[in-house]
């Protein structure tokens, strides 16, 4: 099977790349050697089923686990879900992520801003030295920052945005938030500064009530970082399960949005909380450990937020799998557990070596390869890609990847950065994913807005036309079905058009440019084409 998706978004995972997450703050011979030895045993395909055979029986019996049968589950747990205020087992998830709104990450700001942050660093290593919020911390003035923080959570995401959001048929919001939103969780000696973060998020949690939008809460970053990606708030080697004290600070952070946040104020609205997002388990042994007992233990404080005297919440405790892969968690939970769990993966198809060169069609049958994950994994849980993106490696820069055939099923509209021949397959890449993952629960895009991509702009591709602007649009399927068991397939929407659905741009410029190579151009320029970076997409992800 080819190389499934690397994982993050776009990663994020900068955000998304998962290159500048983890790499940003290693020195080179240390990413060498750390990716030796994660290259040794990384899966071809960032769903990562490496060793998950025998880590999944002992995760079984550390968190109780008995044998489940999928059917029985199915059975049992449509009411469980729906109580939540939303249905994960009969109804899908369409949504998007609040990214870079309380938790910052500058690779998702415009040249503007990011030129700004990095001028106003003193003592920095480097000129473009603010990658994340601990270097916005380390290196700038803290009253000046905080002003420019205060302001953007109030910009970033507004009243307007949940009203578009609304318009546009989608059903969920993904809220990103860090352990430093709270004072009291701020691991010693860290920069962070908490702010009125908690307040905001609060506040955005009401809007969405208010328009009807329902909302997942992700604690997005861990004291010490579970991942070391920008968007952990730390891009440094991560330090999560080095020390009591993270752990401990985790869990009463945790605990305040679990206390908050089954309120009976935000009943119906807040559907799910998560307790920590991409930790990586599956590269670094002593994160698996800590998850084996951090998400038991987030099971009940989410169950149980007020005691076990007190009526369960409804709100439902969401998994991602740690880049894992899906089947290894299949018996992670026992059957009563299982019944409040959604399980999220990230599969983001554009970080390995072999993606970077890929034609279209390459990249869509990894998408269609990937709906098996899916369908399995429904079986034991309801299952959502709670962050991926369309973007090409390369953007709209190598016109030879354009390998779809013409079509005039969709019609772009004038004035986009990108080529139309691009804008087809960001289209179509959207459609192919849609498919596969409303097989499953659903959905949720990275990201709302962004400012440097605009191919990972949920904002930007409704405005073009590449992606849909309504909920009837939603529903429609302009190029049939994509999938053919694991194959992409082109139906009779493809045909021999003039190609003549909008002009489009030249595909220059940031919003075309190669967002792998700008996030981390030192290290991108270094392991290119050579094994150090099909580890890197492999590990890292």
């Amino acid at each position: 099977m080819a190389s499934s998706p690397s994982a993050s978004p776009s990663s994020r995972r900068n955000k998304k790349s998962p290159l500048s997450k983890t790499c940003a703050a290693l020195s080179l011979s240390a990413l060498v050697a750390v990716l030796a030895f994660a290259g040794s045993s990384a899966a071809t395909s960032s769903e990562r089923s490496h060793h998950h055979h025998a880590a999944g029986a002992e995760h079984a019996v550390r968190s109780g686990a008995l044998p489940m049968d999928g059917a029985l589950k199915r059975a049992l747990a449509p009411g469980q879900f729906a109580s939540s205020g939303f249905d994960f087992v009969n109804d899908k998830v369409r949504g998007v992520n609040l990214g870079n709104w309380l938790v910052l990450e500058p690779w998702m700001m415009d040249t503007n801003t990011s030129t700004v942050l990095n001028a106003m660093a003193k003592g920095a290593p480097s000129s473009n030295a603010i990658v994340d919020e601990w270097t916005m911390g380390s290196y700038i003035d803290k009253e000046w920052m905080a002003n420019f923080f205060t302001q953007h959570f109030d910009t970033w995401i507004n009243e307007t945005d949940f009203e578009q959001i609304a318009a546009a048929g989608l059903n969920h919001v993904r809220i990103p938030i860090g352990h430093w939103a709270f004072e009291d969780c701020i691991e010693q000696g860290a920069p962070y500064q908490a702010l009125n973060r908690f307040d905001k998020l609060k506040e955005g949690v009401l809007l969405a009530k208010k328009h009807g939008i329902k909302v997942w809460i992700d604690l997005h970053g861990t004291p010490g970082s579970q991942n070391g990606y920008p968007g952990s708030g730390h891009a440094a080697p991560a330090q999560w399960p080095n020390t009591p004290e993270n752990y401990a600070l985790t869990q009463k952070a945790f605990n305040y949005l679990a206390q908050e946040f089954t309120k009976p104020e935000y009943s119906g609205t807040v559907t799910a909380i998560q307790p920590v997002n991409e930790p990586i388990g599956a590269q670094q042994r002593s994160v698996q450990q800590l998850l084996n007992q951090y998400y038991p233990w987030s099971w009940d404080a989410l169950a149980y937020p007020n005691g076990t005297d007190q009526p369960a919440s409804t709100v439902m405790l969401t998994t991602h799998d740690a880049w894992q892969g899906l089947a290894y968690w299949e018996k992670f939970y026992n059957q009563t557990q299982a019944q409040r769990v959604i399980m999220d993966c990230h599969p983001y198809f554009v970080y390995s070596d072999q993606e970077k060169s890929s034609k279209d069609t390459f990249r869509l049958n990894e998408v269609c390869q990937y709906g098996a994950n899916i369908n399995r994994s429904m079986n034991f849980y309801p299952t959502v890609a709670g962050e991926w993106t369309i973007g090409a490696p390369q953007g709209d820069n190598i016109p030879s990847l354009r390998d779809l055939p013409v079509t005039d099923a969709v019609t772009f509209k004038s004035g986009s950065p990108f080529t139309a021949k691009y804008m087809q397959f960001l289209a179509v890449n959207f459609r192919a994913q849609q498919q596969i993952f409303e097989a499953g629960s659903g959905w949720l895009f990275w990201n709302w807005k962004h400012l440097a991509y605009a191919d990972q702009s949920y904002q930007t591709g409704m405005k073009y036309g590449w992606l849909p602007s309504n909920a009837q649009e939603l529903e429609q399927q302009p190029f049939g079905s994509l999938c053919s068991g694991t194959k992409f397939v082109t139906s009779s929407a493809f045909i021999a058009g003039t190609g003549s659905s909008g002009s489009g741009g030249t595909g220059t410029g940031a919003a075309g440019s190669n967002f792998l190579s700008a996030k981390l151009p030192a290290i991108a320029a270094v392991v290119s084409g050579s094994a150090v970076a099909v580890a890197l997409s492999s590990v890292l992800l």
